[in-house]
């Protein structure tokens, strides 16, 4: 079983390599035919994820977050997962790359740190956490997309400000196409994010036994909350310019990141190890 934990997260990278190779390629030698059938193959790799991914729950009785590394796999489902949620909406042109790298390596950190099934830690066990941190982590993944687009717009906006009308401007989508794509991850994040705050305060108030334990990652956690809320607004009510929301949600993105980390050292039993 072991043999086929590690077998089947290196298949995934592997053909994950060959996604960014021909991806690399379409970026120098434009070609629709093989682009819709990287776009297929996009999708063959999200079934084949799933089924690590499930896997992994099926075995220990538990959504794959048990240890960091597992955490890392389970966090690269859901950036693949929310990229091809925007990408049946909107053509992303070259920025699919970024996700196929963020994917690699975070299945990559996974391989590294361990990702095999294991005891459920006694913080973890109950639904009420489960449905926390998907709901959490998956809004987390849309939100990142945000600031992948919002980055992309910046850059884009500068190439058109500079007449730049090259080969790179040609597979990107349009500064419009950027910013719907970035309003439509910012409100899908930020629901899919209240409601997992929403279920950590039940998991606080179910587990008064971790209270300790859990308010500060609770802590963190509405800090986030109130973050991507600020962020929502400001993009919902358009109180900043265009370019000015997609420099905020590249920003928060990163915050985002950071968040995270310290969630993770003060949630995981012996922090990142």
């Amino acid at each position: 079983m072991n043999v086929l934990f590690a077998l089947l997260p290196a298949v995934i990278v592997a053909i994950f390599g060959g996604l960014l190779a021909t991806w690399v390629h379409l970026a120098n030698r434009p070609n629709s035919y093989i682009e819709k059938w990287a776009l297929r193959i996009s999708r063959f790799l999200l079934l084949i994820y799933f089924v690590w991914i499930f896997l992994l729950a099926f075995y220990q009785k538990q959504i794959p977050f048990l240890n960091v590394g597992q955490l890392t796999a389970f966090i690269g489902f859901l950036i693949w997962a929310a990229h091809l949620y925007a990408q049946k909406r909107m053509g992303q042109g070259i920025l699919v790359i970024l996700p196929i790298l963020t994917v690699i390596i975070l299945i990559l950190l996974s391989l590294a740190l361990g990702a095999q099934p294991v005891e459920i830690p006694h913080i973890f066990k109950g639904h009420v956490v489960s449905f926390h941190i998907t709901f959490a982590l998956a809004g987390v993944a849309l939100l990142l997309g945000a600031g992948v687009y919002g980055l992309g717009y910046l850059i884009l906006h500068r190439q058109i400000k500079k007449r730049r009308f090259g080969l790179f401007f040609s597979m990107m989508p349009s500064l419009n196409d950027l910013d719907r794509l970035r309003s439509l991850t910012i409100t899908s994040g930020w629901v899919l994010v209240t409601v997992g705050v929403v279920g950590g305060v039940v998991w606080m108030l179910v587990r008064n036994d971790l209270y300790e334990a859990l308010s500060g990652h609770l802590g963190i956690a509405i800090v986030f909350w109130v973050i991507v809320s600020l962020m929502t607004a400001a993009n919902r009510f358009r109180w900043l310019r265009q370019h000015q929301l997609a420099g905020f949600s590249a920003l928060i993105s990163a915050v985002l990141i950071v968040l995270i980390m310290m969630s993770i050292i003060v949630t995981y039993p012996g922090g990142i190890k």
